[in-house]
């Protein structure tokens, strides 16, 4: 996050994470949508216009973008960010897919995106 780099962090750590606005400091936000060419991941506790408020799990032998698993994913991404929205009928919302190098690597899982501000 951060341009790549790793964020300074408070000189006390243990339990950090407890706070209950922990997550607007240290969650992951994005400068745009993340489908934009613009899109940078960065802290929450800088100026940001999405947040990651989920992270969903991809099957571990699902073929990679696309397919049963990218339709499930999707859905399950709608479905928060319906719920989230708060009865609002215009509503955005974004799966994002780990890398094809992080999918080599074995990850199964990927984020899901929301503006930060309704609507959108």
């Amino acid at each position: 996050l951060d341009g790549g780099g790793l964020a300074e962090l408070p000189k006390k750590v243990k339990g950090v994470l407890a706070d209950p606005g922990a997550l607007d400091t240290f969650g992951t936000c994005g400068t745009t949508a993340p489908d934009s060419k613009k899109f940078q991941a960065i802290l929450c506790a800088h100026k940001h216009s999405w947040r990651a408020v989920a992270i969903i799990g991809l099957p571990q032998h699902a073929r990679y973008l696309g397919g049963p698993a990218d339709a499930a994913a999707n859905d399950q991404c709608k479905t928060i960010a319906q719920d989230r929205a708060h009865g609002a009928l215009q509503y955005s919302w974004s799966f994002q897919w780990p890398t094809a190098d992080q999918w080599k690597d074995g990850r199964r899982f990927g984020f899901c995106w929301v503006p930060t501000s309704w609507p959108a």
